[in-house]
């Protein structure tokens, strides 16, 4: 019984010990990544001169396009004009006198747009315009990327603390406790011997009472006169 419980104890040990352990134990794992490339298309890429009249451009762009518009007059007189982006009904973007637009814009819907260069308030001097719109979205990938990651989560060693706890208590119990003495077995050398005295007795014993009685048999009683 003292060794089964001291095996258990041992046991309990050693595994509360490995439960601890691992949950500070990290693996390198390798997993896939997503990530957002961002993505650029040019869509209108000229310069332009402008008369002192207005001139526009038609382009058709989606709903949800993600436009950089960059507008820069580059000459003539102050260097500076009047523009504006709408779609035959609605006008998005209005610049008054403007040297430099540079603006960041999402087509609300699916239509043909008018891109508006108005040099309308000059009287003669023309002006050279520089036009870029570009297209921007985002394109996801995926790489793989290596990662450590925790073998076992921490609740387990509040598991292995138990297991190491009762198995301390177990061999402390399995060394001190100590076992009731077995009784001895009784003396079978001894008992045979006591049994031959007495009958060495008894057999004695009766020899004498048959020559006590023989002996009275011959004896004559004489009673006094």
């Amino acid at each position: 019984m003292k060794k089964a419980v001291v095996a258990i104890g041992v046991f309990a040990l050693v595994i509360g010990i490995v439960l601890i352990a691992l949950p500070f134990v990290y693996v390198p794992k390798t997993v896939s990544e997503s990530y957002e490339v961002p993505m650029s298309s040019l869509l209108i890429n000229e310069s332009i001169v402008v008369p002192p009249s207005t001139i526009t451009h038609t382009t058709y762009l989606n709903q949800g396009d993600s436009l950089s518009i960059l507008v820069t007059v580059t000459s003539g007189g102050n260097k500076d004009i009047d523009f504006s982006v709408n779609d035959g009904v609605t006008t998005y973007l209005s610049y008054s006198r403007a040297t430099t637009v540079n603006r960041n814009w999402t087509v609300p819907s699916n239509s043909n747009y008018n891109f508006v260069y108005d040099n309308s308030f000059s009287w003669w001097t023309s002006k050279e315009v520089s036009v870029e719109v570009t297209k921007l979205w985002t394109h996801t990938a995926y790489r793989d990327v290596t990662q450590n990651y925790q073998l076992l989560p921490f609740e387990v060693s509040y598991v292995g603390g138990v297991l190491t706890l009762a198995g301390i208590g177990l061999l402390i119990f399995g060394v001190v406790r100590r076992e009731a003495p077995k009784a001895p077995p009784p003396p079978q050398g001894k008992m045979k011997g006591s049994s031959s005295s007495s009958d060495l007795c008894l057999a004695t014993f009766n020899s004498f009472a048959k020559m006590s009685s023989v002996s009275w048999e011959g004896l004559t009683v004489t009673e006094p006169s």
